[in-house]
């Protein structure tokens, strides 16, 4: 479905907006299947309308509708792409915006919304439009990084963290929200096996075993100010390697306790910082790039720095 909308159907009246108040041209890319199930196309575009902005709206029907979108975006030579979705529609997004240097405003809209917890962005979607209009207004630079060549904008999960996501039931992500992903995790935890990593940093290779591994370039854990670990951001040029080495719950428990309580890292957390490396796994285990599924036991990353441009709070 496409929505679209402008000041006025006269030709000379457009002209005269874009040219005297600077029209901003606005791409809207909705996912309506995603963890918050709002009526938002007529907020977004009753504030498009108000903002004298002139505007498209297109929902996604299936994975890879967003890319594309957000390609036809930068064809038509759009101001600024905003979506509204989860963590894996603003990857989506993200991958067709990656070096380029058009905005991406996000206007949370899934279970976790890790981004934009990570860059202060308002949940709210009544605020988060804001950001649109407000004269201070940030527009961030951040890291990216690729596995195996191809883009992710959050992390890269495997093991225990990769079910747990997987499995999550669609009806309790809807009742419950992130806590879903916690429900989950106590029946992955229950049943994983250990795991040998071999991780190949500037042509050393260390050896461990471990039951999950996460490459991130975002530390958020699900909460707005709290991360793995403080040390990790999403624009200092690094990816950072988290293996937690063993299956118990009071090493999952002291990670939390870490991250939250103390900001610290866990002793049973393995962690290295890195701009590229090579890790691969055995036996070979479920691997998310976001949101996407990954066949490879291999993994090459490599961090992207100042990839994609973010509107975020000043």
């Amino acid at each position: 479905m496409i929505l679209t909308g402008v000041i006025s159907d006269l030709p000379f009246i457009n002209c005269f907006y874009n040219t005297i108040i600077h029209m901003k041209k606005l791409t809207i890319i909705i996912n309506p299947s995603s963890g918050q199930p709002l009526p938002v196309i007529p907020q977004i575009s009753d504030f498009a309308e108000q903002n004298r902005f002139s505007w498209e709206i297109l929902t996604t029907r299936k994975q890879g509708d967003a890319s594309l979108f957000a390609k036809q975006a930068l064809e038509k030579r759009a101001d600024v792409v905003l979506v509204y979705g989860g963590d894996g529609t603003v990857m989506e997004v993200a991958e067709s915006l990656m070096n380029t240097e058009t905005p991406l405003y996000i206007i949370p809209g899934g279970t976790a919304n890790i981004l934009a917890k990570e860059l202060q962005i308002p949940l709210m979607t009544e605020q988060a439009l804001k950001l649109l209009t407000n004269p201070e207004t940030n527009i961030k630079r951040i890291d990216m990084g690729t596995v195996n060549k191809k883009p992710f904008i959050l992390r890269v999960n495997s093991g225990v963290l990769a079910d747990m996501i997987i499995e999550a039931d669609p009806n309790a992500k809807v009742s419950f929200g992130q806590l879903a992903y916690s429900f989950s995790a106590v029946q992955q935890f229950a049943n994983t096996q250990s795991i040998q990593y071999s991780i190949t940093i500037d042509g050393e290779t260390e050896r461990l075993q471990g039951i999950t591994l996460t490459i991130a370039n975002s530390g958020n854990i699900g909460f707005s100010g709290v991360s793995f670990t403080p040390d990790i951001k999403v624009d200092d040029g690094l990816l950072d390697i988290l293996v937690l080495r063993e299956n118990t719950i009071g090493s999952l428990a002291g990670v939390i306790t870490g991250a939250v309580i103390n900001r610290t890292i866990h002793e049973q957390l393995a962690h290295w910082r890195v701009k590229k490396a090579t890790i691969s796994m055995h036996p070979g285990q479920s691997v998310l790039r976001d949101d996407v599924m990954l066949k490879e036991t291999t993994l090459e990353i490599e961090t992207v720095p100042s990839a994609i441009s973010i509107a975020t709070p000043l």
